[in-house]
């Protein structure tokens, strides 16, 4: 009766979670770092760039980096202190707000994404320098940093959401991963067993 049950589990409930997070790992590796299909559609277009042979995504290796050493060179400077906390707010969701170029499809160009990004980049840094410089205790802060952090990307991964939503649907493969181009490479990978 046993041996019955065994051999109707599906092999994939078989593996481990290592083999599973493996062949995962092997079938997402080749849009790990760009986060878009590997079709013409999004590939050396305006949504990766290239360096060292591998496609990266533009949002998040320009804005993420630049918000990083902004930030840092803000702090190791002491611009942040001398700047009030509105100010601060004010230079944060200002650089945050060129986004509305993007949702109003005024960002197609690669060099303006690219500078939008940088701005976004730096508004963010602004945005984090406005958090830490409320009179909060250290874990208040943190807490609305992370606060910050995770509305942001709701907001943005709502709209990339929206934005592969609208191109995976308009183009002639219709969402079928199987035989598109740019997915058919990883599906299968992820479903051997």
């Amino acid at each position: 009766m046993i041996q019955n049950l065994e051999n109707r589990i599906d092999p994939v409930a078989k593996r481990s979670f290592k083999e599973r997070m493996q062949r995962h790992y092997r079938a997402l590796k080749p849009i790990l770092l760009s986060h878009h299909p590997l079709c013409d559609e999004f590939q050396g277009g305006n949504h990766t760039f290239r360096l060292f042979n591998k496609d990266f995504c533009i949002g998040c290796f320009i804005t993420y980096p630049t918000a990083f050493i902004v930030y840092i060179l803000g702090y190791l400077s002491g611009l942040y202190s001398v700047l009030s906390t509105p100010t601060l707010w004010y230079f944060g969701f200002g650089g945050c707000s060129i986004y509305l170029l993007t949702i109003f499809g005024l960002a197609k160009k690669k060099t303006i994404k690219i500078f939008t990004k940088i701005i976004i980049g730096i508004g963010i840094a602004f945005c984090v320098a406005a958090i830490w410089s409320l009179i909060y205790d250290f874990g208040t802060k943190l807490i609305l940093t992370l606060i910050y952090f995770m509305v942001g990307h709701l907001f943005i991964n709502s709209m990339r959401a929206w934005n592969l939503y609208k191109t995976c649907r308009a183009c002639k493969y219709d969402f079928d991963w199987g035989i598109c181009p740019g997915m058919s490479s990883i599906v299968p990978e992820n479903q051997k067993e």
